[in-house]
């Protein structure tokens, strides 16, 4: 059975097992890195040697990311006992998408960058300087800020018995995403549609990562009743994702499935998590050309899922064409690409063009504002839009809300204060961040409400690659406002049953 209600038992039951907890899972984290360390240590060094004999001038950046990336990790992963791994998984991704363009021929998927020895050089420092407060911010916050010293009561325990969960939450996810598809939540919320949109569909991708989450745990398990089921339930939010051009939803509710299947040891974690990443580079290779054909003709997406896999084919291929002012994308290697942005923004400020001060950070207030009250507030992707704006990679606000032009975390801090204090102020800040992140769930059971918020704000770090601080600081203060509400509803309340 599913226990997930805001009535408690006179009676209630013991706590769980110790499956559930994050201690728990992050020991079966730490066997899974002692598996994969020798592997991941070899193929650095092949893919070192490799660079080394074809592209020699790119040995700055990949010494300047992941050497520095692959030791910080090698130091930080062992003393995990208590905790989700939230930095080491945020600094991997990093390492990733600055060292996943190296392998690439073009190396930049930005036509606008031109590409010389010394551009890349003079990244190295940046880089450097990123991981290192990254690092530095993470290992000297102290472990007990924003702590638990009890552990909390869970709200569920549908890791040890998930009966219908994982279902209940896909489906509600589903109806949620038609409903919000449909004229119909215009008719019945009116004018207040508007300022309900981004808590819908921070709810739609919260229900979207329980039901991944749990579910992909509990198949890892033998746990799952209906796996089948499960399975085409968990394929619908695919297709809506497809036909709504926005991804993130869609990178959430995969990650959050991954992360299931590795905490509970799945054989196939591996071959799965290997054939998603092929597929979010395929989705997102052409997800500009479908955005430009749909969403700047103001045509209709089409409904038939054979049709519209067979667009995005169409798609790919198009923005793969060899154009010197197409963006080129070759899959894995340049979808996962930060390198793109920080070689930009390296070039426009050597260029002359002064860093914007601060001002994409300053938005961030504004942002957290409920839509609601309001309506006229920005979008949280407004320091992005600011940054595009300012570095002329897009002409007006019109291109912005047709187009978005990603930028990252590190080149959105060269951008606002400069290659040297931009990485240092914001990378420790992101080490701070990440270490409360953690904090927030030690030692606790994971389907608490500390647990819950500590995975999903986990969650967001994990697919934060792209983002720039106002989207993150809105996503975040969406998750934390549903987790903590949920949390409250589902909490264990005092039995009202009359005492004999």
């Amino acid at each position: 059975m599913v226990e997930l209600t805001s009535v408690s038992r006179p009676n209630p039951p013991r706590v769980i097992a110790a499956e559930a907890s994050i201690p728990a899972l992050t020991a079966i984290i730490q066997v899974w890195c002692r598996y994969l360390s020798f592997p991941l240590w070899a193929g650095f060094v092949l893919l070192s040697l490799w660079i080394l004999v074809q592209y020699p001038d790119r040995m700055p950046v990949l010494l300047a990311a992941a050497l520095p990336a692959a030791l910080i990790l090698q130091q930080s992963l062992p003393t995990y006992r208590s905790t989700l791994p939230i930095f080491p998984a945020f600094l991997a991704l990093q390492g990733l998408t600055f060292t996943a363009p190296l392998l690439n021929a073009d190396l930049t998927a930005d036509w606008r960058v031109e590409i010389s020895a010394g551009l890349l050089s003079a990244t190295a420092m940046p880089l450097l300087l990123w991981f290192l407060a990254l690092w530095l911010g993470w290992r000297y916050t102290p472990a007990s800020a924003m702590a638990r010293r009890l552990m909390a009561r869970p709200l569920s325990h549908a890791l040890q018995s998930p009966g219908y969960l994982p279902h209940l939450a896909l489906l509600l996810m589903i109806l949620l995403q038609v409903f919000m598809n449909s004229g119909f939540y215009w008719d019945v919320f009116g004018g207040l549609g508007q300022g309900l949109v981004s808590p819908f569909r921070t709810f739609i991708a919260f229900a979207g990562l329980v039901g991944g989450f749990v579910g992909a745990y509990c198949w890892s398990r033998g746990r799952l009743r209906d796996s089948l089921v499960w399975m085409v339930l968990f394929m619908v939010p695919v297709f809506l994702a497809l036909r709504s051009l926005l991804l993130s939803t869609l990178q959430g509710i995969l990650f959050a499935a991954m992360l299931g299947m590795w905490l509970g040891r799945a054989k196939q974690a591996l071959s799965i998590t290997l054939v998603t990443l092929l597929l979010l580079s395929f989705l997102n290779s052409g997800k500009g050309v479908m955005r430009a054909t749909y969403w700047g003709r103001d045509a209709d997406i089409p409904a038939n899922p054979i049709v519209l896999i067979q667009q995005w084919v169409w798609a790919t291929s198009l923005a793969n064409r060899p154009d010197s002012k197409v963006e080129s994308n070759d899959l894995f290697t340049q979808r996962f690409n930060n390198l793109q942005n920080l070689l930009y923004v390296e070039q426009e400020l050597a260029g002359g063009t002064p860093p914007l001060g601060g001002l994409s950070f300053l938005v961030i207030p504004q942002v957290l504002v409920p839509r609601i009250l309001n309506p006229d507030k920005v979008r949280s992707q407004e320091g992005q839009v600011l940054l595009n704006l300012h570095f002329g990679r897009q002409r007006n606000r019109e291109d912005t809300e047709t187009a978005y032009i990603a930028w990252g975390m590190l080149a959105e801090s060269v951008g606002n204060f400069g290659r040297t204090v931009g990485p240092i102020a914001i990378g420790l800040l992101t080490g701070i961040l990440l270490r409360l992140t953690e904090n927030i769930g030690r030692g606790q059971l994971l389907l608490s409400t500390p647990g819950l918020l500590s995975l999903a704000l986990g969650l967001l770090w994990v697919t934060a690659y792209e983002m720039v601080y106002s989207t993150f600081a809105a996503a975040a203060f969406q998750i934390i406002v549903t987790v903590l509400l949920l949390g409250w509803w589902f909490r264990p309340r005092p039995s009202s049953a009359p005492i004999p």
